[in-house]
This record gives structure tokens, sequence and C-alpha cells, in this order.
């Protein structure tokens, strides 16, 4: 059974963020990535308790499709997902997908892998703490 955290955020591109084609620079999709996977890791762990624990989350690759054109003031949802099957395996991946809100015409998919590195012990963290990974197992089962 594919289990996972899901959530969705609207997205409304600015005028900063068209290049001169009139079109969604391409890197402003990472920063709206970003957006998603943030929004999703603060249920998870808030900023507070990750840097109680002296831990971060560097990105360690970023990927992305671009579909479809996205245009100023369209009006966007961006659905990220992180799928869980139990057990943390030294990273965490993010799925996004950026559709238009009214057509559901998917405009960028792409995927973020992050890894929980430790400030204090300089490694990577290799087990998460037992209410980490409850609150994660928790988040997964209310995943449709």
């Amino acid at each position: 059974m594919n289990r996972g955290i899901r959530r969705s955020i609207k997205i409304k591109p600015r005028f900063d963020e068209i290049d001169m084609l009139g079109m969604a620079h391409n890197s402003v999709y990472f920063k709206w990535f970003e957006l998603g996977r943030l929004s999703l890791l603060q249920e998870i762990m808030s900023m507070e308790k990750a840097l109680d624990l002296g831990v971060h989350m560097p990105v360690v690759e970023n990927r992305c499709v671009y579909k479809r054109p996205v245009r100023f003031l369209d009006e966007l949802v961006l659905v990220t997902t992180m799928p869980w099957n139990g057990k943390y395996q030294g990273k965490f991946v993010f799925e996004h997908v950026l559709s238009d809100s009214n057509t559901k015409e998917v405009k960028a998919q792409g995927e973020t892998t992050v890894t929980v590195y430790s400030a204090r012990e300089e490694r990577l963290v290799r087990k998460l703490p037992k209410d980490v990974v409850e609150k994660i197992d928790y988040l997964a089962r209310g995943m449709t």
C-alpha cells in the first residue's frame, strides 16, 4: 500500500517571476517546490524543533520537467507528496505536481530530495528520533 503525506498550496505567479517571453522563469519552479516542501516539513518537524535537535535538511537533488508555460497571475495549485514506507532511509523525497487550478492541466512535475544532517555531530543522521517517525506515520495514515 502506498503511503505518504500529501499537501497542496495555491500559487499565483508574480510579475517579478516572469521572463521576457511572458512565462514564469525556470528558476522559480524550484522556489515553488520549496514552498510545498517546507509547508509539509513544518508539519513533521517545526523549524524550532529542528534547531533544538541541531539538524538541517539540505537539498541534495532537484529536478523539474516543464510541461506547459506558466504565465503572470495564472491560478495554480502545487501538490507535494512525500512517500513513506514506514522507515527513514537516509533521505526524504518530495514529488511535486504543479497544475492550473481551473483546467487541471499539469504545468510542471518535479522531485526534490533532502537528507538530514546533524550540525552538532557533523554527519548524516541515520536514525530519526522516535517522536518524529511517529509523527510521520500519523500524518502518512491520513493520505488519500
